[in-house]
């Protein structure tokens, strides 16, 4: 427990800075109120001399170019987008391939499993088993 002059000490150092704290926002609130002054003083200044600006707005030549970039611009996407479906294409065709050879290979081995005399599923299953068997061992 603190003893009560302790207390008091403490209190009175908590407000001490409680007050510095204070004046420093002060302080830095009146700073920025004269900087606004002065920037507000200086654009009133400008204005007084050079008038009210007028916004920017583009010229007829301006436009012209932006349309102009426009047009390059998508010639270029469509020539991209042109090069992106070939390569696919390309890819597409080379799955087909690759899906013709697997079903053909197993139409062979369905056709070899007939010609031995298996027609039912299990039948087949069980000779794939013995086939399979037959190449690990050897």
């Amino acid at each position: 427990m603190l003893s009560t002059h302790k207390k008091n000490k403490k209190k009175k150092r908590e407000k001490e800075v409680y007050v510095r704290l204070l004046q420093k926002r002060k302080e830095k609130l009146k700073q920025d109120r004269e900087e606004k002054k002065k920037q507000d003083a200086e654009r009133r200044a400008n204005i007084a001399m050079n008038g009210v600006l007028k916004p920017y707005r583009k010229s007829e030549s301006n436009e012209n170019m932006d349309a102009v970039e426009k047009i390059v611009a998508e010639a270029a996407k469509k020539k991209e987008i042109k090069s992106q479906l070939e390569h696919n294409m390309k890819i597409l065709e080379a799955l087909q391939e690759e899906y013709d050879k697997e079903q053909a290979a197993r139409k062979g081995i369905n056709e070899k499993l007939e010609e031995k005399g298996s027609h039912t599923l299990s039948d087949k299953m069980q000779d794939m088993q013995q086939i399979t068997s037959e190449k690990t061992v050897s």
